[in-house]
């Protein structure tokens, strides 16, 4: 799986170097009435999608965070209720099969009518 992690980010990073190659010209931005900015086609743009793409990176990873720490308070509860249900191992000893078998009659017997 991080051959394929790998390859993904390789054919990212070239292509946004690519695009920056290709889209070097210089642009003006105009920021307010009279402060302007000239910087290549490729900063704005790569600009603007960090600018989207940092706020919903940051709400997923609370989300994540959030359903993380919730499974693990429930395996923890999991954890603690079987070793709740679980019998104590101290002076008991679990009875045999043969033992189960003695305990229970009607299953030793023959069945009616042979």
């Amino acid at each position: 799986m991080q051959f394929v992690r790998t390859i993904i980010w390789i054919a990212v990073a070239v292509t946004v170097a690519l695009f920056a190659i290709r889209n070097g010209a210089p642009v003006t931005v105009n920021l307010w009435s009279d402060l302007q900015m000239v910087t290549p086609l490729w900063v704005i743009v790569v600009l603007s999608f960090l600018t989207g793409l940092l706020p919903l990176l940051a709400m997923h990873r609370a989300a994540r965070w959030r359903w993380r720490r919730r499974l693990e308070q429930s395996e923890r509860a999991l954890a603690d209720a079987r070793a709740a249900a679980s019998p104590s191992l101290v002076g008991e000893s679990s009875p045999t099969p043969a033992e189960n078998m003695a305990a229970t009659p009607e299953l030793a017997s023959p069945p009616p009518g042979n």
